[in-house]
């Protein structure tokens, strides 16, 4: 099963920062709609705080129906083939000299012509006879004197709503099972964002080093014979395949064992694996041994430290009892469970 790599580091009032930042956009947007069906709304008329992102959102839920033109903007409005021009013929745009016209003020007399009618090139007129030909097709009657109409795609009723607005921002999404495999998990701060740097691939190893073309020590620190991949350096390394099945013996995790581990997953996969049924003890117990290995890979690189499994397993022991002492309540048996038997 492949995860997206969504982050969600933070949560405000039950709401994770990226549903608020949708949730905010699809308000936004609402003032784009009040524009068209309320504008005897007093900030008609000003600068709104939106930006292209927002615009783009609007675009793309409505169809513009010209009539007058009076309200439908020639360049904003999707009003040719359910798109706005801007969209349709991006360099012509951004060539005009003149941006924000309505429909009727662009078409008659030719306004729109005369504000691209200077440095054209062979892009810029192909772009041109593109735009004019889809207009004529449009078949524009501005002496009729009905307002122009705009529908919302996203509703049957053709009327903005919110919850649309905010659920198209998700359309295609593979939902994120990071809240659970992370953000959920008893581990200080900076091991829960390590861990979800390393679900995105995005810890310097070496073979992130060499595919930059920046330099790299190559082999992995503690094997010394394979490129030093994620994947390797976590889940595929003999020795940390050895600090793993320590950690699982110790623990009576399971899941963490290594022996019971496919090989040819990717880096979430085998995540989600180690993690097997998600039990609380395991879950900090992945996020700890995955944090101790790369810690000491770092030693052996950067301050040439060795070490043995038997090392690295005793720092996980060590760091266990501290997180335990911090307050994680998963911990807390095993050290129990230890401590009676001695």
């Amino acid at each position: 099963m492949a995860w997206s790599t969504v982050a969600k580091p933070i949560e405000y009032g039950g709401l994770e920062i990226i549903e608020l930042q949708a949730f905010s956009r699809a308000l936004r947007v609402r003032w784009l709609w009040l524009q068209w069906s309320n504008p005897e709304r007093p900030w008609n008329g000003m600068e709104l705080p939106i930006d292209a992102t927002d615009l783009a959102l609007f675009n793309a839920a409505t169809v513009v129906t010209v009539r007058n033109g009076l309200k439908a903007f020639f360049w904003h409005s999707s009003w040719i083939e359910g798109r706005p021009p801007a969209s349709l013929c991006p360099m012509l745009y951004q060539h005009s000299r003149r941006k924000n016209r309505t429909v009727r003020d662009a078409v008659l007399n030719g306004n729109w012509i005369r504000d691209i009618a200077h440095n054209l090139n062979h892009d810029l007129l192909n772009e041109f006879f593109r735009l004019w030909t889809a207009i004529e097709m449009v078949g524009l009657n501005l002496e009729d004197t009905s307002e122009d109409t705009i529908t919302w795609t996203l509703e049957s009723s053709g009327e903005y709503s919110a919850r649309s607005a905010y659920a198209i921002q998700f359309a295609g999404q593979i939902l994120s099972n990071s809240r659970v495999l992370i953000w959920k998990a008893w581990a200080p701060p900076k091991c829960k964002f390590f861990t979800w740097l390393l679900l995105q691939n995005r810890l310097w190893t070496a073979a992130r080093l060499q595919a930059r073309g920046w330099e790299n020590n190559y082999f992995c620190a503690f094997c010394v014979r394979n490129l030093e991949t994620t994947h390797h350096l976590f889940f595929e390394c003999p020795f940390a395949r050895s600090v793993w099945q320590l950690a699982a013996s110790w623990s009576s995790c399971g899941s963490l064992d290594p022996r019971g581990w496919r090989l040819d997953l990717d880096l979430e996969e085998s995540f989600s694996q180690a993690l097997g049924d998600g039990e609380k003890k395991g879950h900090t117990m992945l996020i700890l041994t995955l944090w101790t290995i790369w810690n000491w890979r770092n030693a052996i690189i950067f301050r040439d430290r060795r070490t043995s499994v038997q090392a690295v397993f005793m720092e996980i022991q060590d760091m266990a009892q501290q997180w335990s002492l911090a307050g994680c309540v998963a911990l807390k048996p095993l050290f129990v469970v230890h401590n009676s038997s001695e």
